[in-house]
Formats: structure tokens, C-alpha cells, sequence
């Protein structure tokens, strides 16, 4: 994926040799949302997902012509192979939840197993690009945080669209989460939630914005 190469067409998982990092992907899932909901497309701001991945190149002091987001997995690879390594994919997995001190960061879950061990690495990848960012955290978190998150995760507002593609697409959202599921027939294909920052730590939106000046922060930050 590279700068002015990318619309939305598919559903994440595809053949990409990585998978945009966690937070990038809340930010994607929280303006799609926000463009379906003002009765627009599947398209997502392409330029807050931009800004992102020039902040990651930018925080490990790199530069690319064409901004591709697979340049800052590259630059970390030896770090991203560690994190890796240390986790192994069980026979029949079909989904995972990621915890940060006693932050539940997210989870996914696909139906098929199968299609689940093929993104495994790639998913860890995605969630500890993000983890490489941060100050180490205590543990703590554990069952009990996850029990907690899909608690809340039970409590999300619902709206139903149908998919691009297959299946219907049920965007997720809660002042402390943000996401979404494929849903086809009575199956769910795969499941995608995020947490937000807590709201004492997003920023204020200006008093005078104008409407895209509000539509634009409002899909950035998950309301």
C-alpha cells in the first residue's frame, strides 16, 4: 500500500505482507463509519490514514518517496520477528485479544481457522508495531480486562449496511471502542475492535470548526 495507490475495495485481510498497525486501524474503522453515516461510501479519510503512517516513519526518523506502510514494518523487523517468535498459533484459533498493562488494545476474530493461522503473524505484527511506540506497561490486565472489554464490546451501538462485497458490514461503536463485523447469512466472518484512548487523553475539538473541520475530528478520534 502506498501514498495515492489506496481506496477501499476489500476487506482487511488480504494479500498484503502486513496489516496496518492497531491504532491506524481504529482511525480507519472510526471514518468509515463516519462517512456511512453521513450517507456517503465505504471510503475512509485517506488522508488522516496518511498522516499516521508518516508519524510512525517520522518517530524511527525515516523517509520514503511513496509513504508505503510497509517501509516502517521493514525498518522494525528484527524487533517485529521478536514479538513473533514468542507467540505460536493454536490448532483452531480463531481469534485474539491483545493486552497492554490493564489496556485492552483489541481483538480479532475470523470464522475460519484457517484464514485466521494465515494472518496470525501478520496480526501480531499489527498490534506490536504499535507496542514498539510505547513505554513498557505492568501486567494486569489479563482475563478480567478482556472479560471487561467484551463486556462493553455486548453494550456497542449497531449500524447495519450492506457490504461492499459479500455479507452485510455492522459498523461498532462506543465511547470506548470502535470496530467492525462482516456478517453473512447467521455467520460472522470476522470481527474487528478497537479501544480508544481514554477521554481525558484525546484532544478537544476548536470551539469554531466548521462542519468538515468537525466531521474530519469526529471520525479521527471515534465519536
Amino acid at each position: 500500500m502506498e501514498r495515492e495507490r489506496w481506496r477501499y475495495a476489500s476487506k482487511e485481510f488480504s494479500s498484503s505482507p502486513v496489516i496496518m498497525e492497531r491504532s491506524l486501524r481504529a482511525r480507519k474503522a472510526a471514518s468509515v463509519s463516519a462517512s456511512l453515516r453521513a450517507g456517503r461510501s465505504f471510503a475512509s479519510d485517506q488522508g488522516e490514514v496518511w498522516a499516521g503512517i508518516r508519524q510512525m516513519m517520522d518517530r524511527r526518523g525515516m523517509a520514503s518517496p511513496t509513504e508505503a506502510m510497509a517501509d516502517p514494518y521493514a525498518g522494525e523487523e528484527e524487533s517485529l520477528r521478536t514479538f513473533r517468535e514468542a507467540f505460536a498459533c493454536a490448532e483452531g484459533q480463531q481469534g485474539l485479544a491483545v493486552v497492554c498493562g490493564r489496556r485492552v488494545l483489541g481483538l480479532d476474530f475470523l470464522s475460519s481457522p484457517a484464514a485466521f493461522r494465515h494472518c496470525f503473524h501478520r496480526l501480531i505484527s499489527s498490534y506490536a508495531m504499535e507496542l514498539l511506540d510505547v513505554p513498557a506497561a505492568g501486567g494486569g490486565g489479563g482475563v478480567e480486562g478482556i472479560h471487561a472489554f467484551l463486556t462493553t464490546a455486548a453494550a456497542v451501538s449497531e449500524e447495519i449496511v450492506p457490504s461492499p462485497g459479500y455479507g452485510e458490514d455492522h459498523r461498532l461503536r462506543h465511547e470506548d471502542l470502535v470496530g467492525s463485523a462482516l456478517v453473512a447469512g447467521n455467520e460472522v466472518i470476522h470481527v474487528g475492535l478497537f479501544s480508544l484512548p481514554p477521554q481525558t487523553e484525546r484532544p478537544e475539538m476548536p470551539a469554531l470548526a466548521n462542519y468538515s473541520c468537525r466531521r474530519r475530528f469526529l471520525a479521527r478520534h471515534g465519536e
